[in-house]
């Protein structure tokens, strides 16, 4: 092959691999096609703790599925329902019990699992009264079956050594439900 016929054959290797490395195929458009890089994720919905709880959650349609359970609300309703000293609030199916005693707060969370699946469940709760009492409470539940509850219950006390509130106040600041 002579000289003059090497430089054609060069160009051309040179341009089909840089088509190859940009990953034209040629069957797609050109510069304003999209790739896999400019694709981003579908946004992730969950309850921040940092973030103000919201009144309730919107419903997917996917999560209005009898599979998964419903919506569930994160502020408590107007007036928690009082028998005693025991407060109860209702945060959709969700119950957070609060007694105050001379120690801390105890401190009851009911999660139903409506749904005909497993259900894993994270919530974390915050008790809070005046003069600077402010606990959380986090736990998990990994495997609610259909039809059955996460229930756990413990005695908060303020590491800061604030008093004990006569009248608590609950709020969720994290929630996560996931089919397990």
């Amino acid at each position: 092959m002579t000289r003059a016929h090497r430089l054609p054959v060069a160009v051309a290797v040179v341009a089909v691999a840089a088509l190859a490395l940009s990953g034209c195929s040629g069957t797609q458009g050109g510069i304003d096609s999209p790739t896999a890089l400019d694709a981003t994720p579908p946004p992730v919905e969950s309850v921040s703790p940092t973030a103000e709880p919201r009144a309730e959650q919107t419903p997917t349609d996917a999560e209005s599925s009898p599979d998964a359970p419903g919506p569930v609300a994160t502020m408590p309703a107007a007036v928690p329902k009082k028998e005693g000293d025991t407060k109860t609030y209702k945060f959709g199916d969700i119950e957070v019990l609060l007694t105050p005693n001379e120690l801390g707060t105890y401190t009851a969370i009911h999660i139903p699992n409506p749904s005909r699946r497993s259900m894993f469940f994270s919530i974390t709760v915050r008790v809070t009264g005046p003069r600077g009492y402010d606990v959380t409470m986090k736990r998990e539940f990994p495997s609610v079956q259909p039809g059955d509850s996460a229930r756990e219950a413990g005695l908060l006390i303020d590491k800061d050594g604030s008093p004990v509130p006569t009248d608590p106040m609950a709020q969720i600041v994290a929630f996560e439900q996931v089919k397990s």
